[in-house]
């Protein structure tokens, strides 16, 4: 009887636990969600919409510090705005938007690491693996080696591939672009990389 009353339990205790494991989404799904969300700001948006979404940081380039946008929900995005004044000078944008300054242009969703390390979620935290596997890539290494961590995105691409994905994540991708082939040159030797950027994926 007593077995019986613990199996009983037991089995109570995991199919309610099952529930909970299916509605939490994996670290992939949580990203999709993110990226999705930083590319509402397009075109026309206004600069108060953005600041919903988006921190302001001071970061020093070269002797000049200037404005980067933080994705508030994941603070391994960055991005950089530019503003105009709302006005029938913007196409595709209503006129007699009054609203503040609206968003002329957009940059990529940049991936790097979080100025601040110490409050990072745990998806937040899974990002920075494949930060770490980016940083890793430098001109002159062969395509092979990009390959142990990045496959070749999907979607129209030159020959050999310039735009690359992160095995664990189809959202996480690189630019490179390669010295020109020679007959000793099997393995096409890497001339640059871009920044490690977010962006849904691409379905044949």
């Amino acid at each position: 009887m007593r077995k019986t009353i613990t199996i009983l339990f037991l089995a109570g205790v995991f199919s309610s636990m099952i529930p909970a494991f299916a509605n939490s989404p994996s670290h992939e799904q949580w990203f999709q969600k993110i990226v999705q969300e930083a590319n509402q700001i397009t075109r026309g948006s206004t600069r108060a919409s953005v600041l919903k979404l988006f921190s302001v940081e001071k970061i020093q380039q070269g002797k000049e510090k200037t404005d980067v946008y933080v994705f508030k929900s994941c603070k391994a995005i960055r991005t950089n705005f530019i503003f105009i004044k709302p006005g029938p000078s913007l196409p595709g944008v209503p006129h007699g938007n009054n609203k503040g300054p609206l968003v002329f242009s957009t940059s990529r969703l940049i991936l790097d690491y979080p100025t601040d390390k110490s409050t990072l979620t745990e998806n937040e935290k899974w990002l920075i693996p494949m930060i770490d596997d980016y940083h890793a890539i430098k001109p002159g290494m062969p395509l092979s080696k990009l390959l142990e961590k990045f496959e070749q995105d999907n979607g129209l691409n030159t020959i050999p591939a310039t735009r690359f994905i992160h095995k664990n994540c189809s959202l996480v991708k690189m630019d490179a672009n390669f010295e020109p082939k020679t007959k000793n040159n099997t393995d096409p030797i890497i001339h640059s990389v871009s920044l490690l950027y977010a962006d849904p994926p691409v379905v044949d």
